[in-house]
């Protein structure tokens, strides 16, 4: 595990998440268009009146296609994050791998991890986190 493949990793994330919510964003508005048309047809009993019809929906197509694009974004999300579980599991430091976790697992701020893990100062995780990029 290095610099690089942590920075991919959040460069991956970011944008997933992003896309997600574009996805489910773009998926409310597609539900909420409603499409109305009308037909011409005839009445079901007799007599056999020539009248109109009104329709409504939306687009399924469209929707479904939009719905197909955020599953694949869901599994690539949780496909990276698994990979990442895998790595921080298979560290021997564990300590490391705590910091790890709670820094690109669970998003916690810095000053957080450190108080959570008593360091003596704010940025101690930090600190213990660059020398162990560094040794890698």
């Amino acid at each position: 595990m290095n610099k690089e493949y942590l920075s991919d990793f959040e460069k991956k994330l970011k944008n997933y998440d992003y896309e997600i919510n574009k996805l489910e964003k773009d998926i409310k508005i597609e539900e909420n268009r409603v499409t109305a048309d009308s037909v011409q047809g005839s009445s079901k009993y007799f007599p056999f009146v020539k009248r109109n019809f009104g329709i409504s929906g939306y687009n399924l197509k469209k929707v479904s296609q939009l719905k197909k694009r955020l599953k694949i974004y869901k599994i690539k999300k949780e496909k990276i994050i698994k990979e990442l579980k895998y790595k921080i599991d298979n560290l021997e430091d564990r300590q490391i791998a705590d910091i790890l976790e709670r820094r690109y697992l669970k998003n916690q701020e810095w000053n957080k991890i450190s108080r959570d893990l008593k360091y003596a100062g704010e940025s101690g995780a930090r600190k213990y986190f660059n020398r162990f990029l560094k040794n890698n």
